[in-house]
């Protein structure tokens, strides 16, 4: 399955999802589906409420808070979706190919999949990643966080770093206030067109 399949299930056809047990109207008459997104945060909470030992829950004051305010954001983000698709303000690229010119973006921010999900990716398929997210950016990558889907730091994060370092760029790993789960407090830094 493609990345674009994966994470956006695009199909080509309208999708309807459910809030709240509210029938949503279609979200999107291009096709992409946004039930990785709604149905992963219930997912997401079903399995937090498992394994509340990596609950590290900043700046949350619990799970049921992060719940609450998550699920806000999520409605705020649908209704300016529905409103702002159709006048193209959302597009469904994947990577490793963006359909942006060069520096189209300031700042660019990769959040919860390259490194989370590591797993599913090889090496060459992460680099040939960040070489697209660090093209179409002015100044700057981030790729938060810095763990795997257990938790750990990425095994292969120095090989990666240098990779990139190759590139023109210059890492840091930054330390972020926001830690949700255990080990995702950090974030990589990529700063771009050094050369």
């Amino acid at each position: 399955m493609s990345l674009r399949a994966f994470i956006l299930r695009c199909r080509g056809e309208p999708s309807r999802n459910s809030i709240d047990g509210k029938r949503s109207d279609a979200l999107l008459k291009s096709g992409c589906d946004l039930k990785t997104g709604v149905f992963g945060l219930w997912g997401h909470y079903f399995r937090v409420q498992s394994k509340r030992e990596f609950i590290v829950a900043k700046p949350y004051q619990s799970i049921d808070e992060s719940k609450r305010i998550r699920l806000e954001v999520l409605k705020r983000f649908l209704t300016h979706y529905r409103s702002a698709f159709p006048l193209g303000r959302y597009v469904c690229p994947a990577l490793p190919d963006l359909p942006f010119v060069d520096q189209s973006f300031g700042i660019t921010l990769c959040g919860h999949l390259l490194l989370i999900y590591s797993s599913l990716f090889d090496l060459d398929f992460l680099y040939r990643s960040i070489r697209e997210l660090c093209r179409v950016s002015r100044k700057e990558v981030r790729v938060h966080p810095t763990v795997d889907s257990s938790g750990m730091k990425y095994g292969k994060l120095s090989e990666f770093r240098e990779r990139i370092d190759d590139l023109g760029s210059a890492t840091q790993i930054l330390d972020v206030d926001h830690e949700f789960f255990r080990g995702t407090n950090q974030t990589l830094r990529i700063l771009v067109n050094l050369k």
